[in-house]
């Protein structure tokens, strides 16, 4: 993952990296994109220290096209267009440092700062796992991320987070599935992680057992599937209708459980499945060979 690691070491040393150089801009030239989506608590706190003490810090910011876009400094600026609110023109002159990048490169340096910039809550959280998912898969259509076998975007995140790739997925299905009033309790505080997911997991499987009774109103249900006789304690896959019908449940919770496993769990698991399906094959191979003596 060079391309990240270029970014992160260049925003962590950006006072010294070459490829970043020093400009004035005016406050209007400076394009905040709406990707900043964090707590900006204490503006006017600030505004008061910058009146006092100036600028302490340049703020940072991408030339995307012919457009200069804010990547750090999101308060700072909140800052300075209050001062400037309250008279103080001299504020709009903005010491910035800025290079030129792509759109993919944009955002994931923006994230990069993020990272640093701010104590991570567990919304803050559930908005940089999707982001971070958005950058990712956008970079390996853009060939800037080659996943390896086996490797996940969801365990890119995980990394970079510094959070779990199960954690990754609860964060997934909150952001998805949860109610809004849910995602505010989380963003205010008043639950975690874990009483969010339940939440978004329940909506979820109250969606599906909704989609699912209304296809079997309209005529739905499973396909038929031809009987045989095979053992069910000697076979995963089983063709049998009324094993099959049986299994179900274990397949769905099966299925879920899969997304939350780590690598090497998959591959674990994959390895089982294999090995009963070979089994499986072995015994209507001896079947087979019985009947045809027979």
């Amino acid at each position: 993952m060079g391309f990240f690691n270029d970014a992160l070491r260049e925003f962590r040393n950006v006072d010294e990296c070459q490829y970043y150089t020093d400009i004035i801009l005016d406050i209007s030239q400076i394009a905040e994109t709406g990707h900043n989506k964090y707590s900006m608590g204490g503006i006017e706190e600030l505004a008061s220290g910058i009146l006092l003490t100036g600028l302490q810090q340049p703020l940072i910011v991408a030339l995307v096209g012919e457009e200069y876009r804010l990547v750090s400094g999101h308060r700072r600026i909140g800052a300075l267009a209050h001062l400037i609110r309250e008279g103080h023109e001299k504020f709009r002159a903005i010491p910035c440092r800025y290079r030129k990048m792509g759109e993919t490169e944009f955002k994931i340096t923006l994230l990069c700062g993020n990272l640093f910039n701010r104590k991570m809550t567990s919304h803050d959280l559930m908005i940089q796992a999707a982001e971070w998912k958005e950058a990712l898969t956008k970079a390996k259509e853009e060939k800037l991320l080659v996943l390896e076998n086996g490797e996940r975007i969801r365990d890119y995140v995980a990394e970079i987070l510094g959070i779990s790739a199960t954690k990754v997925a609860q964060l997934e299905i909150i952001n998805k599935n949860a109610p809004e009033d849910v995602k505010e309790n989380l963003k205010g505080g008043k639950i975690g992680i874990t009483a969010a997911y339940n939440s978004a997991k329940k909506k979820n499987n109250d969606k599906a057992n909704e989609e699912k009774g209304k296809k079997g109103q309209a005529g739905g249900g499973l396909p038929y599937v031809p009987e045989m006789d095979i053992p069910p304690e000697d076979s995963i896959i089983c063709n049998n209708q009324k094993l099959l019908s049986e299994r179900l449940p274990i397949i769905a919770r099966l299925t879920e459980i899969y997304e939350f496993l780590s690598r090497g769990d998959i591959a674990l698991l994959e390895e089982i499945i294999l090995k009963s399906c070979r089994r499986r094959d072995k015994l209507l191979e001896n079947k087979e060979e019985s009947e045809d003596k027979t």
